[in-house]
């Protein structure tokens, strides 16, 4: 009201902001713990196909195999399924902790690997008897994340 009163508009102003402040913060932290339940990996993965959509828990994937423009998942109980996403796409979502790239084309389930060979080039046998190439480069990352993990 006129007349103004500097101090007067000074203090409300204050109190205005203070109180922006407070909702803006409350809005982030809100947001940014939203953010982090997105962004902590789900037990469960969608594996879209022409036909439907599948949720697969991640410990239920031995490994995951590019085949061009799909991914073919390799489930225990000798199931598969074939998604047509790029391999790529579905390790983004995966559990970094679980999961590591053996070669270009094949990303692996480390709690399924129950040997890694050595003659013959470098493969990991799985835990449903399947075989999967280990790339010499990525031999020494591989170990070294079986031995942190």
């Amino acid at each position: 009201l006129k007349p103004i009163q500097i101090e007067e508009l000074i203090l409300a102003v204050t109190r205005a902001d203070d109180r922006h402040q407070k909702n803006t913060y409350f809005e982030k932290d809100r947001w940014q713990d939203v953010q982090s339940d997105l962004n902590a990996k789900s037990a469960f993965i969608s594996i879209a196909n022409v036909d439907k959509i599948s949720f697969v828990k991640q410990e239920e994937i031995v490994f995951c195999k590019s085949s061009g423009r799909y991914t073919e998942f390799h489930l225990t109980n000798d199931r598969m399924l074939v998604a047509s996403k790029l391999m790529g796409t579905y390790q983004e979502e995966m559990d970094p902790k679980l999961f590591f790239r053996t070669h270009k084309s094949y990303l692996v389930n480390v709690r399924h690997i129950k040997n890694i060979h050595r003659r013959d080039g470098h493969y990991c046998e799985m835990s449903t008897q399947a075989s999967v190439p280990i790339s010499r480069r990525r031999l020494d990352e591989l170990l070294q994340f079986l031995k942190l993990n």
